[in-house]
């Protein structure tokens, strides 16, 4: 379960579905730990949302 909040920004839907998502996947990537994920985009594309999951996948800092 995974609670979301813009700080600074536009609270739109999709922020909190990309942020939900990306936190799912570093939490599954870490072997289901909890999380604390912070985002700051400029672009909220979809493209962007791969890149940062790849970023995320090839960094491994668990």
């Amino acid at each position: 379960m995974f609670t979301t909040r813009v700080l600074l920004g536009k609270d739109e839907p999709l922020t909190h579905v990309y942020a939900k998502n990306v936190a799912a996947f570093v939490s599954q990537e870490s072997g289901n730990r909890p999380v604390l994920l912070g985002l700051s985009l400029k672009d909220n594309s979809a493209e962007t949302m791969k890149n940062v999951k790849d970023m995320i996948k090839a960094c491994q800092v668990w």
